[in-house]
């Protein structure tokens, strides 16, 4: 990726090579092949430690499927289990999925996101679902660092700003236009593409099906909080008095 993602990578290898010495077997499952903090990082708490236990066997060719008390693993291979622990996950593409929303002419918000691909103007707004601003939207996931609060406080400012406005000028409705919420959507996929999520050797579920990066936010927190401290209106299309300007 970059100079310093690559010293990253040195410091993190030296250490999960100290952890696992003279068991080569466990170094070549464990060593990630992806850039550092393509994926969420954990704090080692003896984790690497307690894979070199004599009771302790890594598996790292996944589950294929369970027949009875047997666990089969992709390479054929069957252990019996006493229990099972899921870590399914969850479907984050599909967000506000639990909530039916319709905006102009009748189009659903899962219609125009799709199963896992939502986009909105400053992770907030999408063009024809006049006033509905989302809180933790797309692209404002903070993936490894800083806190979701901050986030969250500079969207309120911003929808407060908005309805402000709304109130001091008599407007019913703001929508996002469509070139606005394009251009910034770009915008947000071109920095992406510079950046280690991106990178191919990644699979992980911040990308969607078509590869396109839809949670992490890409700006530094002072750029987001420089572009959600005042809301433009003329960002949007405004209804006023039965008037659209």
């Amino acid at each position: 990726m970059n100079s310093r993602n690559d010293k990253h990578r040195v410091q993190l290898t030296e250490y999960l090579l100290a952890q696992l010495d003279g068991h080569t077997d466990l170094v070549n499952k464990t060593l990630p092949d992806y850039p550092p903090y393509g994926k969420r990082i954990l704090v080692d708490n003896d984790w690497y430690k307690s894979l070199k236990r004599e009771n302790v066997e890594l598996i790292a060719s996944g589950v294929d499927h369970v027949d009875g008390n047997q666990i089969v693993s992709l390479d054929g291979s069957s252990r019996q289990a006493d229990v099972i622990i899921l870590a399914t996950g969850f479907e984050a593409g599909k967000m506000l999925a639990s909530v039916a929303v319709t905006g102009r002419n009748s189009i659903t918000l899962r219609e125009t996101w799709g199963d896992d691909n939502p986009r909105a103007y400053k992770g907030m707004t999408m063009p024809n679902f006049p006033n509905l601003f989302c809180l933790y939207g797309p692209n404002t996931n903070v993936a490894h660092g800083g806190s979701v609060i901050f986030q969250a406080e500079c969207q309120m400012r911003y929808v407060t700003s908005c309805i402000t406005q709304m109130i001091e000028s008599q407007i019913s409705s703001v929508d996002v236009r469509p070139e606005v919420h394009d251009e910034y959507n770009k915008a947000v996929d071109d920095e992406h593409n510079q950046l280690v999520w991106s990178h191919p050797g990644m699979d992980s579920w911040y990308k969607n099906s078509q590869g396109r990066i839809f949670s992490p936010m890409p700006w530094r927190f002072v750029d987001y909080w420089s572009m959600t401290h005042d809301a433009d209106l003329s960002d949007y299309l405004v209804t006023a008095k039965n008037k659209t300007t």
